[in-house]
């Protein structure tokens, strides 16, 4: 590889995706490249690319033990941290994406004994 970044599989793409796609040439391999979609983009300032940072972990989850690998992870990590794992509302809140008010609308949709109600009501509690 000419770059020590790979790309994780997360991909949002605008309307016009599928007559992009459609547009693409198959690789020696005879497959369409989801890289070269997303070049398309990424050539037309049209992409936005993350760097994860260094503290971040990817899995690559294609296999039953790859995917129970990484749930063993999350759960580990959860357990000794008290924190959830890429709990979007907390992030959101964390990031002003989200007021207060929003934050306690959003743990209401949850049953009071749900873990993960009772952790976004904990957000809060604890700020």
């Amino acid at each position: 590889p000419k770059s020590n970044i790979a790309v994780t599989g997360l991909y949002m793409y605008p309307p016009d995706v599928v007559q992009v796609a459609k547009k693409l040439v198959p690789s020696l391999r005879g497959e369409l490249e989801i890289s070269e979609l997303n070049m398309h983009y990424v050539l037309r300032e049209n992409a936005r690319i993350n760097v994860l940072e260094d503290e971040c972990v990817w899995f690559d989850t294609g296999t039953p033990q790859s995917l129970h690998e990484a749930s063993e992870y999350v759960s580990k990590l959860q357990q000794r941290t008290g924190e959830m794992s890429a709990c979007i509302e907390e992030m959101a809140w964390k990031n002003g994406f989200m007021s207060d008010s929003d934050l306690i609308q959003a743990f209401g949709r949850y049953p009071i004994d749900s873990h993960y109600g009772s952790y976004l009501r904990g957000i809060i509690d604890n700020d």
